[in-house]
Order: structure tokens, then C-alpha cells, then sequence
């Protein structure tokens, strides 16, 4: 009976419906129920519904419900066998056309319908493939951050319109035009926006090849508006990392050619760009937002490269952990802001991939030491940014003032009340330990066990709620995992910290949240007081002039003279 009423509603004509909500959930609700025999005789007279209902005038909320409904019914075409066919003779266009009439009214309903399209029926749309990109291209680096985001991952899908939707050579060949334009694209605009602020080193820019996307120029919206211009071109260098970033997210299914090398550079470029002095330029002062975003968007890139290419950039361990430790340095800033946060937290997720997909060949076991004193300011609850305030001294204020006073309270608390960042920096610390373990030095595991004994004593022992951040139960879950970790892999020249973890897991076995508890499991404290009999045979202190000696090396690779990793399909 549902389905005789869709039909209806579909045949009725959308002009003579004046709610047709009810059609619209109809279909929604059909469309994957029907068998696909069923699904493939209703296609196209549902399509030519939806297609006059996007391009009859109607209000915002109707064409948002036709573009779900679209979108869901896509989706479920795409499991028919013969839905290309029906598809490209018309009823793609139906929907697709009218979508594309008015970037303004662009919603995030009508680009998650694009970017099914453009998932499912990529070959399709190679007649509109012109319009489609210049019509995302308008959006994808926009002042609205969730349509920009949505439409580049319309962006990053358009290697699979035309005949490069197949799959093979000419997707290959699509894709890696399209990354060319985008490492071009960044370059210039990189150049300009750091003209006068740093030294701007020229990039030699290829010439330009078959498939190569041009992104239109950025000019701000007044002639004399530098600080427009600026922010403008900090917003298209952040979006051009993020279209990148979802295209390396998308490589490992088919066998592509990654620029490795060229990406690398351009990350570096950016965090550079990032770490600019605010007193260079006044404009700088206003677009500071955006150079987080850029500095952001270029670690997520970077950790793109790194999931989609693994241990091949071994042979570029060099220049990224280089790269890592300085995105890690962030430049001091007498207010943090968000975007500042965020972008910290991307490089630690960034060097928690990177310890991941490498291992014990990452290369990083020179630079652990010093990875480990500034992940202690992530983590120790008395850090903080040389701000203190005197509670005792109050006077009256205005909703304003007050609303001023509590934002710079915020910004100025303690680093490691922010548990998201506390939590990242407990996760990089427990990796190191992990892939590295023999690796690192013993001051390095010197370091890291009194940084992890000692905020754990520090939480167990306090008297009524556990210090900022270690109130929250995944903090503290990260504390018990990092002292595994120390456990499992010590240094054969500096005792693990059995005698301590043997208390300390048994305390927080009995935790008042199951996260905590887990991951601080009692039977473990049986396993540590058997390890512990086996090490009392291990000398307790070992000495810095012998550390060298005992310490193992990781074989690395020999280096490769390419510039580019070959992903082939798995």
C-alpha cells in the first residue's frame, strides 16, 4: 500500500503536490525494502520526480527533503546491475542539473547528494564533469566551514567522473593530475600570503599536464583589503590540504602514483607558515585563525600520507621527523585559541601514525628524549603558561567584562586541563614506548617512567577528586596503558618499573569507572609480581657512558633516489 502511494505521489507530478513530504518519506522508506527487479521499473519515473521537485521554486526545507531522498535512492541503485545504464540516459541529469543552477543555495543535503553521484555514477557524469568543478570549486574553501568541508569531499571524488571511473590507467592518470594542480595551486598561494612576512623560497613548478585541475584565482573583496586577501588565501591553502588529504585517504583502492616528496614539502611549507611571527605584518594579527587552520590542515594531510603510504617513507625518515618535532613545537601565544588547539592535537595524532605505520624503523628514537619533555607539558597537571591570576582580588563587572574575564581564565588555565589534548599526548607516549621500546635511551626511559609513576602516584594519592585533567576516566585509562607499555618493553641496561606497577595496577583495579579499571586489570598485578622475581637480577642503575653500547640500532632501508611511492592494489 506504501508503495502504491509513492507511486502515485510520483505520477501526480510535483506542481499539483503542495506537501509532498509525505511522498518524499515514502520513498525513503521503500526504496530499500523493494527487490531490485522492483527498484529498477519505478527508477526512472521516481528520478524525473525528484528532478521536477528541484527545479520547481519551493523553499529551502523541500529541496533539502528531495535531496536525502535522492541521495537514498542513489545509494540503493548502485547494487542494480543495469542502474548505470538507466542512469545515463537522462535521469542522472534530472537530479544533477538542477543542483548545480545555484551555488548560493548550496546546502550540506545537495552536496552529500553530489557526492553519492559522484561515488556511484562517476562515469555518468562526464558531460557535466566542466560544471560539477567549477561549481565545487566555488565551495570548498568557503566561509562556512561544514559546506566547505563537504564539498571537498565532492572535490577529492572528481578523478572518478568520465571514462577515468572505471578504474585502471586513466583513473591513475585523473588522479594524479588532479593532486599536480592541487600541489601547484598551494605553492602560489603560499607564495603570496607569505610575501613580506618570510622569506619566500621559490618552488620550481612543473609544467602543466593532461588532467590538471585549475582552481580560480582568490582576490579579496576590495582592492585595498590586505587582511581580507590574506585570510582568503590561508582559507584556499587549507582547503587545498584537505582535498588532498581525502584523495590519499581514497588511494590504497586503486593503483596510483603518490608524490611523496612533493607532499612532504608542502607540509613543511605550511607549518611554516604556521609558526610566522604575528609581529611581521599588522594583517597577520586578524588572519592568525586561518594560519592555525592552514598549519592544521597540513598535518592531517600529512597523516593521510602516512596511512596511505606506510613504511615506504622510511626512506624519508630524515625530513619527517624533522618536520614532526616542529609541528610539535608550537609558537607561543599569549591567548591560545581554539584553532591553536586543534592544530596541536593534529600534530600529535600525526606522530602517533607516523609510530604506528613505522615502527621500529621510524627513526625517532634520537629525538625521544626530547619528545617526551614536551609531551610532559601535554600531560603534567602543574603546567602552565606562565599566567597566574589572584582569586583573592574582586570587583565588579559588566556581563562583558565578565564574559572577557572567564574566556582569558580559560585560555590561560593549565595546559593539561584540556583532557582531549592530554589524552592524544598519553597515546603518543604509550606508542613511542611500544614501537621503540629497547630502542630508546635509558634517560629516555628514565624520563618517561618518572613522568608516568609520578602522575599516577600523584592521582592515586590525592584526597577527594584527581587533579585536571585525570578527573576524566580516559585520562587515567591512558596512564595505566603507558605503564604497561613501560613494562612490557624496558631497556636491558634500566629496570622496567615493576615494583612500583605492581601497586599501582592493583589500586587501580578497583577505580570507580570500568574505562580506568580495565585498563589497570588486578590479574596484571599477578603477571608484574612474577616479572618482578625475574628482574632482580638486573642491575638497577645503568651508566651513561655504557648506554651507547648497550643500546640496539634499527636497520633502516637503504635510501631510494625517487621522488614517488608506488600504491599498488591490495
Amino acid at each position: 500500500m506504501l508503495l502504491r502511494e509513492a507511486n502515485a505521489a510520483a505520477s501526480t507530478g510535483p506542481s499539483r503536490l503542495s506537501d509532498p513530504r509525505r511522498a518524499l518519506s515514502l520513498m525513503r522508506h521503500c526504496a530499500p525494502r523493494l527487490p531490485a527487479a522492483q527498484l529498477a521499473d519505478r527508477l526512472a519515473g521516481w528520478c524525473q520526480f525528484l528532478g521536477g521537485l528541484l527545479r520547481a521554486p519551493r523553499q529551502q526545507w523541500c529541496r533539502d527533503a528531495a535531496c536525502r531522498t535522492a541521495a537514498c535512492l542513489l545509494a540503493e541503485e548502485a547494487r542494480l546491475e543495469e542502474a548505470h545504464r538507466l542512469l545515463a540516459g537522462g535521469a542522472l541529469a534530472q537530479i544533477v542539473t538542477p543542483l548545480l543552477e545555484s551555488p548560493d543555495q548550496a546546502t550540506l543535503a545537495s552536496l552529500h547528494c553530489l557526492r553519492v553521484v559522484l561515488l556511484h555514477f562517476g562515469r555518468g557524469c562526464g558531460a557535466q564533469r566542466s560544471q560539477l568543478t567549477q561549481y565545487l570549486l566555488q565551495l570548498f574553501d568557503g566561509e562556512k566551514p561544514a559546506v566547505a568541508w563537504a564539498a571537498c569531499r565532492c572535490v577529492a571524488l572528481l578523478p572518478h567522473t568520465g571514462p577515468s571511473g572505471g578504474g585502471g590507467a586513466a583513473y591513475a592518470a585523473a588522479w594524479a593530475g588532479q593532486m599536480r594542480g592541487l600541489l601547484r595551486a598551494a605553492h602560489e598561494h603560499l607564495d603570496r600570503l607569505l610575501d613580506g612576512v618570510v622569506e619566500v623560497r621559490a618552488y620550481e613548478v612543473p609544467e602543466r599536464g593532461e588532467h590538471e585541475l585549475e582552481l580560480p584565482a582568490v582576490s579579496a573583496d576590495g582592492a585595498a583589503d590586505p587582511i581580507r586577501l590574506r585570510y582568503r588565501l590561508a582559507r584556499r591553502v587549507a582547503a587545498v590540504c584537505r582535498v588532498a588529504a581525502l584523495m590519499l585517504c581514497s588511494a590504497s583502492k586503486q593503483p596510483v602514483t603518490v608524490p611523496a616528496t612533493a607532499l612532504l614539502e608542502l607540509a613543511q611549507r605550511c607549518v611554516s607558515a604556521g609558526a610566522a611571527p604575528v609581529s611581521a605584518a599588522m594583517e597577520l594579527q586578524a588572519a592568525r585563525r586561518a594560519f592555525w587552520d592552514v598549519r592544521a590542515a597540513a598535518l592531517r594531510m600529512l597523516e593521510a600520507l602516512i596511512g596511505c603510504c606506510g613504511v615506504s617513507l622510511v626512506q624519508r625518515a630524515t625530513a619527517l621527523n624533522g618536520l614532526l618535532v616542529s609541528a610539535l613545537q608550537a609558537p607561543a601565544a599569549p591567548r591560545p585559541s581554539p584553532a591553536a588547539e586543534a592544530a596541536h592535537r593534529q600534530a600529535l595524532r600525526t606522530v602517533r601514525a607516523w609510530l604506528t605505520a613505522a615502527g621500529a624503523g621510524c627513526g625517532l628514537q634520537d629525538q625521544a628524549e626530547k619528545l617526551i619533555t614536551m609531551l610532559s607539558e601535554d600531560t603534567n597537571p602543574a603546567a602552565t603558561n606562565g599566567v597566574t591570576t589572584n582569586p583573592s582580588k574582586k570587583k565588579r563587572r559588566g556581563a562583558g567584562e565578565w564574559l572577557e574575564a572567564d574566556l582569558s581564565a580559560r585560555q590561560s588555565a593549565p595546559v593539561a586541563r584540556r583532557p582531549g589534548r592530554c589524552l592524544a599526548a598519553l597515546e603518543v607516549l604509550c606508542q613511542l614506548a611500544t614501537a621503540l621500546g629497547p630502542l630508546l635511551t635509558v634517560s629516555a626511559h628514565r624520563a618517561a617512567q618518572q613522568l608516568c609513576v609520578g602522575l599516577l602516584l600523584e592521582v592515586q594519592r590525592a584526597t577527594g577528586a584527581p587533579p585536571q585533567p585525570y578527573d576524566r576516566p580516559a585520562c587515567r585509562a591512558g596512564l595505566y596503558r603507558l605503564l604497561r607499555a613501560l613494562v612490557a618493553d624496558p631497556h636491558p641496561a634500566w629496570p622496567a618499573p615493576v615494583q612500583f606497577a605492581v601497586g599501582l595496577f592493583a589500586h587501580g583495579a578497583r577505580d570507580e569507572d570500568s574505562t580506568s579499571s580495565s585498563s589497570a586489570d588486578g590479574r596484571r598485578s599477578v603477571e608484574l609480581a612474577e616479572m618482578e622475581e625475574d628482574q632482580k637480577s638486573i642491575v638497577l642503575g645503568g651508566s651513561e657512558d655504557g648506554e651507547e653500547e648497550s643500546r640496539p640500532t634499527a636497520r633502516r632501508p637503504a635510501p631510494d633516489e625517487s621522488d614517488e611511492v608506488e600504491i599498488l592494489e591490495t
